[in-house]
């Protein structure tokens, strides 16, 4: 799997590799690229906020693209993963449903 996260800080970037080796093992050999920015802004009240895009390049050739806004650059980032996660599971249908009525059935 192909991966680029562009952060506006270093520290950013290595909080999101961190994020991340929680999910390869559930992501890598369903994607061809992934691509991860993220953009820390002041909304309308004056607050800061994280805006996360994730670009997702499937190996048949698909494309999923997902953004979340969050006040926490970590908790944009593992929603935005989960969201992706649960869209690819119902894409190959893979749910927790799916594989404990197949264990059953064996």
């Amino acid at each position: 799997m192909q991966l680029n996260i562009y952060t506006t800080h270093p520290s950013e970037t290595r909080t999101i590799s961190q994020i991340l080796k929680f999910y390869t093992g559930r992501l890598d050999y369903q994607l061809a690229s992934l691509e991860i920015r993220l953009k820390n802004f002041t909304n309308t009240l004056g607050h800061n906020e994280y805006n996360l895009w994730l670009r997702v390049k499937l190996p048949d050739g698909n494309r999923i693209e997902l953004q979340e806004i969050q006040s926490d650059a970590v908790y944009a980032s593992h929603r935005a993963l989960d969201r992706l996660v649960r869209h690819l599971n119902r894409l190959h249908g893979t749910s927790a449903t799916m594989r404990a009525l197949s264990s059953r059935a064996s």
